[in-house]
């Protein structure tokens, strides 16, 4: 297509009338595009059209000066205009790709209609999955992106397969449990309030949650007092008094505390002899934390995260005593704070 452009010389027309009154008649006029002065445009007098065929697409220049009969050039004067595109309208995506996690080498040329992305290989967490479209006439839309979570799959129901627990907290001592009946040895405990904490494996190797339970025993177990009853309240709330029956055998009580906020709180309890005579009160004080303990939760924050594996890292290189945390770094059964501890953590974190 042949480009023309039509310049109004109104600006030649005042240069020429200046450079009349002052010396003499313009003879010549002259122009140039983009301030390529060795390539000079002549100029008709009255209007022009210049040939703008050459130019690309955006803003350019176009500066003039006129020249008298006597030689005199006049000052340069310059104007400023747009080349638009001649490329037609977009009116079809004629192609799609899209990659995975930034691989863009790795990208995937996608259907217009209907497009599926294999993830199948993508282990569990958070992905990326960014997008761009072509036009009819070649031109890249903008890099769309969406963050999506490839779920832990179960590729087959599990049964458990191993049960541990222990008592406030203290899991190098925890006991293997019965996963089906579980009996714990609470011989040597003090007389007051307890918190039994325990833990299942299935038969892959993941672990469940904790479960945690208060507990109470009421008073020492060879007192030589044979009770038969206890009951108890928290802090001052004495009409909220609960009864428990207790057993001969293990002389505990299970102690229901999902009313209670996180905090500092008092037990109070008392017991009753076979003869019905009731004890003088007993109490004792105690917290309840944000996480009592939570397998993998090594600094007790509440979450199984890369800060716990930071922290096993740190007992590792030395950097960090591992009594700073109880017994919450030894997460496998060993006595040791080593790498499959961290692995135990990531395994944990990803729910495996």
């Amino acid at each position: 297509m042949n480009k023309m452009c039509n310049i109004i010389l109104l600006v030649v027309a005042m240069l020429g009338g200046q450079v009349t009154a002052a010396q003499g008649v313009v003879i010549h006029r002259q122009g140039w595009f983009d301030g390529k002065v060795s390539e000079p445009v002549a100029l008709a007098e009255g209007t022009a059209r210049l040939d703008i065929e050459g130019l690309q697409p955006g803003l350019h220049s176009f500066t003039m000066r006129v020249q008298d009969n006597q030689g005199a050039w006049s000052s340069p004067l310059t104007q400023f205009f747009v080349v638009p595109s001649s490329v037609d309208k977009a009116h079809e995506i004629v192609r799609a790709e899209a990659w995975l996690d930034g691989k863009f080498a790795q990208r995937q040329s996608l259907p217009q209609a209907h497009a599926e992305i294999d993830v199948m290989s993508l282990t569990p967490g958070l992905h990326t999955l960014t997008m761009r479209v072509q036009d009819n006439n070649g031109l890249w839309s903008g890099n769309m992106t969406q963050y999506f979570v490839v779920p832990y799959q179960t590729q087959e129901p599990a049964e458990i397969a191993r049960c541990v627990g222990w008592v406030d907290g203290n899991v190098k001592q925890r006991q293997t449990l019965n996963p089906h009946q579980a009996i714990i040895d609470v011989t040597g405990l003090s007389v007051g309030i307890h918190l039994f904490t325990a833990v299942a494996q299935d038969t892959r190797g993941r672990w469940s949650s904790p479960l945690s339970q208060y507990f109470l025993i009421p008073l020492e177990q060879h007192s030589g007092v044979t009770v038969d009853q206890c009951m108890y309240w928290f802090n001052d709330s004495v009409q909220n008094t609960q009864y428990a029956a207790l057993d001969s055998v293990c002389g505990i009580v299970d102690l229901d505390i999902s009313h209670l906020v996180q905090g500092e709180h008092t037990l109070w309890w008392r017991v009753r002899d076979t003869k019905g005579a009731w004890s003088e009160p007993f109490k004792q004080t105690f917290t309840i934390t944000m996480s009592e303990y939570l397998l993998g939760d090594v600094n007790n924050d509440g979450n199984v995260d890369i800060a716990d594996v930071n922290i096993i890292i740190n007992v590792m290189l030395g950097r960090d005593q591992a009594s700073n945390y109880g017994h919450r770094c030894y997460v496998t059964d060993d006595e040791t704070v080593d790498i499959a501890d961290i692995n135990a953590v990531i395994n944990i974190m990803l729910g495996k």
